[in-house]
């Protein structure tokens, strides 16, 4: 579960555009059996920060695969650069969204890491009723 980092980074957002701030973690795990045979037991945890900025009806979007104050601070930042550029080329000169209602999602519930070897057992078990 990824420790919110994002709340204390709105001092950073741009004050004549809407900003959207998100937090990502993507994790894989992959066993894979050949005859039987385990050939590949991988498992990896990426995160990340991404922001898009709208200003005057353009965005501006950045991200990183990295999740810390710094990362995030350095997406808001590029992400405002960049709206700030496609404004100053396209000057669409649109209105700003609608306000929606502030507020925070509550946190979730982190989902259950198991460990590696469940996956192998599950993998081995499945190729085993297969081939029964």
């Amino acid at each position: 579960m990824l420790n919110d980092i994002l709340t204390e980074q709105k001092q950073f957002f741009a004050p004549d555009a809407q900003t959207e701030l998100r937090g990502q973690l993507s994790r894989t795990r992959r066993v894979t059996l050949l005859s039987g045979n385990l050939i590949a037991n991988t498992r990896s945890d990426v995160s990340g920060v991404s922001a898009r900025v709208r200003k005057n009806g353009v965005c501006g979007f950045s991200s990183m695969a990295e999740y810390s104050p710094e990362a995030a601070r350095a997406v808001l930042k590029a992400a405002s650069e960049n709206a700030a550029f496609m404004d100053g080329h396209i000057r669409k000169a649109a209105p700003p969204l609608p306000a929606l209602g502030k507020g925070a999602l509550a946190p979730q519930p982190d989902f259950p890491d198991g460990d590696q070897k469940l996956y192998i057992d599950l993998s081995f078990f499945t190729t085993m009723k297969r081939q029964l």
